[in-house]
């Protein structure tokens, strides 16, 4: 009786451990990250939140409808806009307008982002203009600034992200990465290349990594991220954990067509947010068809087979 109970009670503190908190207001959100507890998730209503956020370690915030145009992050240039912890996650989010001297990481620093929009941050004096220290997963990293190295990024990994129109200061190097690891994902039109980074089915200027290329990406173009349809980053990344079940920047499936490569960059080429139904047909015996068959129907993407 005596381990029952206590197994009971182990179970009654996991449950009270991971808790759903919804929020609407500034004040809201940094109260329920203030109090928040280890797996606790704080789901971020639509809105424009003027914060400096600390989210505690292994504490996820996430926007409620998951695009990250509906929860914008401000940091009002009065500093880094979210410092995360170990295990801690933003998902869903714009980070903009943070601001940061001598620490790194004007956006984002440490933990993990993803589906995220990190735009116009900056990093004064030193690195990181977007983020420092974090991992990112389908995210646009643009128009962020470093005083020195790194202007996307410092010591950051990227998994399928786009990374365009940042900068960094000065004879520094790195406009959007430096020292940082990039898998799937595309470093494009940055004021310098990329420097001290270790990349692989990417694509940037002066990448020499497995799978990954030197070719224009072929935006769509002003302000338009996605990949125009002649685009050589279409089904050349690499399948991996961060694949599997994924969404890119506009919530659609992160593989397309189903059981295919994953593209590079944030931006799945013609992906749509679920795979078409399949059509299962059952034939028995033999049939002779003379002339052109048309199978059509509503979630019909193809019809494979053969003939005899």
């Amino acid at each position: 009786m005596k381990t029952l109970v206590s197994i009971l009670i182990a179970l009654a503190c996991i449950c009270a451990s991971a808790a759903d908190v919804y929020v609407g207001t500034v004040a809201a959100l940094t109260n329920a990250l203030a109090a928040a507890s280890s797996n606790d998730t704080v789901w971020v209503s639509n809105g424009t939140y003027q914060v400096n956020l600390t989210v505690p370690a292994y504490v996820s915030v996430r926007s409620v409808s998951g695009s990250p145009s509906d929860v914008i992050l401000d940091g009002n240039a009065a500093g880094r806009v979210v410092v995360m912890n170990t295990g801690s996650w933003l998902m869903g989010c714009t980070v903009t307008n943070g601001y940061a001297d001598w620490s790194g990481g004007g956006g984002v620093v440490y933990g993990s982002v993803s589906n995220c929009i990190v735009r116009n941050n900056e990093e004064h004096t030193i690195s990181g203009g977007g983020g420092a220290y974090c991992s990112f997963f389908n995210s646009l990293i643009i128009n962020n600034t470093a005083g020195q190295n790194g202007g996307g990024g410092d010591g950051c990994s990227f998994y399928n992200c786009t990374i365009s129109g940042n900068s960094c200061g000065g004879s520094d190097t790195g406009g959007g990465a430096y020292l940082s690891t990039l898998i799937n994902s595309v470093s494009w039109d940055n004021n310098k290349a990329d420097d001290s980074c270790t990349e692989s089915y990417s694509c940037g200027v002066g990448y020499t990594g497995t799978g990954s290329i030197t070719n224009d990406p072929l935006f769509v173009g002003g302000g338009n991220y996605r990949l125009q349809s002649n685009s050589p980053c279409i089904n050349t990344g690499t399948n991996g954990a961060w694949t599997v079940g994924a969404k890119d920047m506009d919530g659609n499936q992160r593989v397309w067509p189903q059981g295919g490569t994953a593209d590079m960059g944030a931006y799945e080429y013609g992906s749509q947010s679920a795979y078409p139904a399949i059509l299962h047909v059952y034939i028995s015996g033999r049939i002779t068809i003379s002339g052109e068959v048309t199978i059509s129907g509503a979630g019909i993407s193809s019809v494979r087979g053969y003939v005899q």
